[in-house]
């Protein structure tokens, strides 16, 4: 029943009571995978029934995921392991009689908080950016196993719906008996049914999604050297980590294949091929094109995982200006 409302339905009656002697159902939640509800050409995002692989959803299947080239699909992990784990719930909604009978109108909605450790406080500013989307939840438990909402058919498995407004996170200094740490909340929206909640078992998937690691995003920005017809220069740094001065720098991205070059935003115009790329200086690149009359090109870096535990790079397109 969702927690939307307590509503009765004529002809209901008592649903069956027992339960198998082994039941599976969700632990103590280590990570969440957040991604968005819809993606923008408007398809659910959800793992579905013909996904698996002789019962498994296989290792590639999971790193295209984490790696999906189109943000609106792709599945986004929180970076370390939660600590201090406290979901609760509000108080239910009642109404009462002057003759003090007590009618149930909606259960409480379920609240979710964690600590992060690990992370520096201008990471918070990463999560907040979707504070204000429609956004869903695959929350991995300590035992590895997926927590969301099966569908009613049961062909599509998917996150759970955060309550739109509440997912946050707010980075706390350290003090005398704790280290520094950021805390996250949200709440599971009314519109889930919790009737549906299910996992997928660690089993069900060939990797260990405890390990889980999501991209690492640079910042693309115009170099210090002058651009030509067939040479761009680029810088890929990212503030959030590393110091003043001494920023994050993207390292060894020379491989031609993980830069795309467009003569228009997105993936709608020419691509330019990219023959060479050099890294000039920590975080600086010279990247060799083929000649083109675009006078502005729409440059971006997908450094690809080789799977879901190891590190890779995003950066998002950037318009360059070019003679």
């Amino acid at each position: 029943m969702s927690v939307k409302n307590f509503a009765c339905l004529c002809g209901g009656g008592l649903g069956n009571l027992g339960v198998p002697a082994c039941v599976t159902r969700g632990g103590l939640i280590k990570k969440d995978i957040f991604m968005n509800t819809f993606a923008t050409d408007g398809t659910r995002n959800a793992i579905l029934a013909t996904d698996f692989v002789d019962g498994v959803l296989p290792s590639s299947y999971l790193l295209g995921k984490f790696t999906d080239p189109d943000p609106s699909k792709r599945w986004y992990i929180t970076p370390d392991t939660y600590e201090e784990a406290d979901p609760t719930r509000t108080d239910r909604t009642t109404q009462e009689s002057a003759t003090g009978t007590i009618k149930i109108l909606r259960n409480g909605q379920l609240n979710r908080a964690f600590e992060l450790w690990e992370v520096p406080h201008s990471w918070a500013a990463k999560l907040n950016k979707s504070t204000c989307n429609e956004v869903s939840v695959l929350s991995v438990d300590e035992k590895g196993q997926l927590i969301g909402e099966v569908s009613q058919d049961g062909t599509e498995f998917y996150g759970l719906l955060v309550q739109k407004g509440t997912l946050n996170a707010e980075a706390f200094e350290a003090g005398p008996a704790k280290d520094a740490y950021t805390a996250i909340n949200y709440q599971i929206s009314r519109d889930s049914e919790e009737g549906l909640f299910l996992t997928i078992g660690a089993d069900q998937t060939q990797d260990n999604m405890l390990t889980a690691k999501s991209l690492i995003e640079v910042d693309l920005t115009q170099g210090t050297g002058t651009n030509t017809n067939t040479e761009i220069f680029i810088d890929a740094f990212n503030g959030t980590y590393g110091t003043f001065q001494n920023e994050f720098a993207l390292q060894g991205a020379t491989d031609p294949t993980d830069w795309k070059v467009f003569t228009s935003a997105g993936t709608e115009g020419v691509e330019i091929t990219i023959s060479d790329v050099e890294e000039v200086e920590t975080g600086k690149y010279k990247l060799t094109l083929a000649a083109d009359v675009a006078t502005t090109v729409y440059i971006s870096f997908v450094k690809v995982k080789t799977d879901i535990s190891s590190i890779g790079y995003v950066a998002d397109q950037v318009a360059i200006t070019k003679p």
